[in-house]
């Protein structure tokens, strides 16, 4: 095992065990020369996302979308650090460009719901977790307790959607 590979294993073992600051010091060991690799910035946005830091994660997540655009994870979280230190509809902007290139992804139109839900688009948030339901229907019970989606409860619950 190469130093590099020593050091993302033990940083990933670390963010398993709720210990974000020690996987930052890890991720610190990491020879300078190799800390922009997209594994060593996948374990940043984890260690941000657990630190409530926004703006780092935003920065990070943006350079993983533009460094894996097939990846659908990366505009999620460059969503979810958005809403934090931007705004819902700058959020709302990034889910919808991306549900294009991840039409696959059904945690884009979940997310999408919420933030529609949020900014008091009913009707959009409704069409966004019908879909977001009929790909996956493990969202159902997620959105039954999402706070996001409080308005859209008593449908859920009475078989509405």
């Amino acid at each position: 095992m190469t130093p590099f590979e020593r050091h993302l294993s033990a940083a990933a073992g670390y963010l398993e065990l709720g210990m974000a600051a020690d996987t930052g010091a890890e991720l610190d060991e990491i020879d300078p020369a190799r800390r922009s690799e997209w594994q060593v910035l996948a374990l940043r946005v984890a260690v941000y996302q657990e630190a409530k830091d926004w703006v780092p994660m935003l920065l990070t997540s943006e350079r993983l979308t533009a460094m894996q655009p097939g990846q659908s994870q990366w505009p999620l979280s460059l969503a979810y650090a958005t809403r934090r230190c931007r705004s819902l509809e700058a959020a709302r902007a990034i889910l919808l460009a991306a549900q294009d290139r991840h039409p696959e992804e059904s945690t884009i139109p979940y997310n999408l719901a919420c933030y529609e839900a949020q900014l008091g688009h009913l009707a959009a948030a409704r069409a966004h977790l019908a879909r977001a339901i009929a790909m996956n229907a493990a969202h159902r019970p997620l959105a039954l307790a999402d706070p996001d989606l409080a308005a859209l409860h008593g449908e859920l619950r009475r078989g509405e959607m």
